[in-house]
């Protein structure tokens, strides 16, 4: 029993040292320029335009979004908004207290709007980059289907 222990404990310290150092290697991202967030979006799948020199539009299912960057490239702020929509504020309330990482609201005209930040200080991966697209994606079209 002891050897086994003792063999699980030197495992474990091995895979925690081979853990961190694969950390270390990856590439930290903590500022970005629109043409960087537009190479990630065609990275995975998308078809974005680049407005100018802090936002670019692309589609998600046939819903318009746009990512903007703010605080000079180290913040990024996913942004969706609809014209003539049945939504409410009581079914964006709704929606806002079942969803944890996007927030929605209307403007003075009434219209929906969907946000959703990632902070870049003090570095992110491209992976983490990645995945906050996908997260976009996914609340995007939950926000459609039931606050919209």
């Amino acid at each position: 029993m002891k050897k086994i222990l003792g063999l699980f404990a030197v495992c474990s310290m091995f895979l925690s040292f081979a853990s961190s150092a694969f950390a270390e290697n990856l590439p930290i991202v903590e500022v970005m320029t629109v043409q960087e967030v537009s190479d990630l979006l065609v990275e995975e799948g998308y078809r974005p335009e680049i407005d100018d020199e802090t936002s670019c539009s692309f589609k998600i299912q046939g819903y318009n979004a746009q990512i903007l960057l703010y605080n000079e490239g180290g913040a990024l702020q996913f942004h969706a908004s609809w014209i003539n929509s049945d939504a409410t504020l009581e079914s964006l309330n709704h929606w806002n207290e079942n969803y944890r990482f996007g927030r929605a609201y209307l403007d003075e005209k009434g219209n929906p709007h969907l946000e959703v930040d990632l902070d870049l200080a003090g570095g992110v991966t491209r992976d983490r980059i990645k995945d906050y697209i996908k997260t976009c994606q996914d609340l995007l079209i939950n926000f459609a289907k039931e606050a919209i």
